[in-house]
């Protein structure tokens, strides 16, 4: 071959791997950009806040786990019946199913709902959440078919979730052993008492939390969605962290209507999040995203983490300050 052409395949070469880099580094940028992208805040709470009780759901896999997500008692005024929210803080905005939207309607509450962006939204929403009066003006309607049960006095209708707009220009005490958000406008000396509080990042209504695994400094994403899982990774953190000869499980979770499976093996990891170490117990992958998570581990390095490892434990967020604190324990 002689020089000149090995000199423009050479070239050829280097300029094929500078595109390929710059597309990955594109798809990473875009990626980042959207996961982190800030929207008005909807949902506002009007006049004095109140502690806000919680129950523990379990999510019917094949390990029959508990804590499977956090649902909070609502009431809507006019209508006698009591629902549910799912509590997700990996949500950044509150929105509400479809078809219980349709069958409140069909009872006479007022709202209006309206077309934004390609989007279904309502406005002048009012709830109650535990005595806190709030109102969505611009909260969104995810198309689902899943109507309310009238006839079942029993019946647990999970009208839609509450996201992490709730948690906005607030301080939030989760007490996961007493089930129990207590809120606050300012936080109060009896919260500085129990321990020095550490900086996150809320950027888009996302709450990174600083840790450390096995090691190795990293942020980890609070989703509350995620609750039945110790970390949410990707699969080679996965089969690094799993108990190596213990049985992997297996099944089909559901996200917003479609089915993802999930394998998951105990952890014998802990997670450090300043001075508290707690038991991770459980580590997890989505089977279907394996291909995607190197691209979302570029800015979520740490995973996705669930309720598995606090449920004997507060997790406190001022999400005015930034700045967060683990308490290994009750309040």
């Amino acid at each position: 071959m002689h020089r000149p052409r090995r000199k423009r395949l050479f070239y050829l070469f280097l300029g094929l791997l500078t595109l390929s880099g710059l597309g990955i580094w594109g798809g990473v940028q875009y990626a980042k950009r959207q996961f982190f992208r800030s929207s008005p805040n909807t949902l506002s709470i009007v006049g004095e806040l109140h502690p806000v009780p919680f129950e523990w759901v379990s999510n019917g896999g094949p390990d029959g786990e508990p804590h499977g997500a956090i649902i909070i008692p609502v009431t809507v005024p006019g209508v006698a019946n009591k629902f549910y929210m799912q509590f997700d803080t990996g949500a950044p905005s509150t929105f509400f199913r479809s078809g219980c939207i349709e069958s409140l309607g069909d009872v006479g509450v007022d709202f209006e709902l309206y077309e934004e962006d390609d989007r279904t939204r309502v406005r002048r929403f009012e709830l109650d959440v535990a005595g806190n009066q709030v109102v969505l003006n611009g909260g969104r309607i995810f198309s689902r078919n899943i109507s309310i049960d009238w006839d079942n006095p029993k019946a647990v209708n999970v009208i839609g979730t509450i996201g992490a707009d709730f948690l906005e220009q607030k301080i939030c005490a989760i007490d996961f052993a007493a089930q129990e958000l207590r809120l606050y406008q300012e936080r109060p000396a009896e919260l500085n008492e129990l321990g020095q509080f550490a900086p996150f990042t809320f950027r888009g209504r996302r709450i990174m939390l600083p840790a450390e695994i096995n090691g190795v400094s990293l942020e980890v994403f609070y989703d509350s969605g995620c609750s039945p899982f110790g970390l949410f990774t990707s699969k080679y953190h996965f089969d690094r962290y799993a108990v190596p000869d213990a049985v992997e499980i297996r099944f089909g979770a559901n996200r917003f209507g479609d089915t993802v499976l999930v394998r998951h093996k105990p952890c014998a990891l802990t997670v450090r999040f300043g001075n508290v170490e707690l038991p991770l117990k459980r580590v997890s992958y989505v089977e279907q995203y394996v291909a995607a998570q190197s691209l979302f581990g570029r800015f979520i390095n740490g995973g996705f983490l669930g309720n598995k490892c606090l449920t004997e434990s507060t997790l406190i967020l001022d999400t005015k300050a930034s700045e967060f604190l683990v308490v290994a324990g009750p309040l």
